[in-house]
Order: C-alpha cells, then sequence, then structure tokens
C-alpha cells in the first residue's frame, strides 16, 4: 500500500472494516489515526474476550499474548525513568485495563514503576525489575540485559500457557519461531 498522504491512505482501506470504523474518527494528522487504530484494536481484543463461546484456553493464550503490550510499556517506562524523556505508551494490555497506564507514564524512578506493576498484578515483571534495576547505573548493557530478562519471562510464560492447552504442540511451534525472530 502506497500513498502519498493520510487521506489517500484512508481511502485506500474505506471499504474495510477499520475503514468504516475509522470513517467515523476525527483523524487530521498520523498521531489521530495511530490512536484511532490501538483504540480499534484494543475494542477487538474486548469483543474476543467477551465471547461466551470461545474457548477458555484460548482466552488464556489471548491473555498471555496481550502481555507482550505490556512488556512494552515497561521497557517505555524504564527508558523514560532513565532518560527523563516522555515516550507514548501503548493503550493496550493489563496496565491499560488497570487504568495506571498514565500513572506508569508518570513514574518518575524505577521504585514508582515497580509499585505500578505490583497494583496491576504483574509481580513477576516487576520482581525482575528489581532485582536487574540495581545494575541500572552500570549503562545501556544492564538496561538491555535487564529488557532481555523481561522478555524472556513472557515467552516462557506464553509457551505454559500453549502447553496446557490441546494441540498446543503447534502453537509452541508458532510461539517458538516468533522467539527465535526476536532473538
Amino acid at each position: 500500500l502506497k500513498a502519498s498522504n493520510l487521506q489517500d491512505a484512508l481511502e485506500s482501506i474505506k471499504d474495510t472494516d477499520i475503514g468504516s470504523y475509522l470513517k467515523e474518527q476525527s483523524i487530521n494528522q498520523f498521531d489521530d489515526l495511530d490512536a484511532s487504530l490501538w483504540t480499534y484494536f484494543e475494542e477487538q481484543i474486548e469483543h474476543f474476550e467477551g465471547l461466551r463461546f470461545f474457548p477458555e484456553e484460548m482466552l488464556e493464550i489471548l491473555s498471555q499474548y496481550i502481555l507482550k503490550y505490556d512488556i512494552l510499556n515497561i521497557k517505555a517506562a524504564l527508558q523514560m525513568v532513565l532518560t527523563h524523556k516522555k515516550i507514548p505508551l501503548i493503550p493496550v494490555g493489563t496496565i491499560q485495563k488497570h487504568g495506571l497506564l498514565d500513572e506508569l507514564s508518570e513514574a518518575e524512578s524505577l521504585d514508582d514503576t515497580i509499585e505500578t506493576l505490583k497494583r496491576c498484578g504483574l509481580e513477576e515483571y516487576a520482581y525482575i525489575l528489581s532485582e536487574g534495576g540495581k545494575f541500572l547505573d552500570e549503562g545501556l548493557g544492564s538496561r538491555l540485559r535487564l529488557e532481555s530478562r523481561l522478555d524472556n519471562a513472557y515467552y516462557q510464560n506464553l509457551l505454559l500457557v500453549a502447553k496446557n492447552v490441546k494441540e498446543g504442540s503447534l502453537l509452541i511451534r508458532a510461539f517458538g519461531f516468533l522467539i527465535d525472530f526476536k532473538n
């Protein structure tokens, strides 16, 4: 898809589900489009989570998979604490559901970030930050190792959930490809 401007891009998708959704939004610049797409994505996730006929195991996988957005937000919060520069966070995930995304964005210290994660029930990731945060003064390498630990915990949990699902071996293979690609 090539478009010379935002309006051309919107015009090219107008006859799709997302195009219909975007027609109802006030989009004047890229940031408006970005915010609308994240809102649409979150609404679609909520729709899936609300389906009563959806197998419980699939909802568990969806819930665990969506934690990837929390991990991205945790990494962004970590960067904001270290650089004191604002970074837009992704309005999807557990932190968003708990209404604490703004609090995470406003965190001034690693301890503030850890407390916000605990309040969201993300204790495992809070623990990783508290343990790895001791070494953040050592530079970029220590931050990257800490982010890697967050990723590893996320993928281990994703694989654990997949392992407990009927036909989980197929999911494990698919997630294995994702992990390999990420690394």
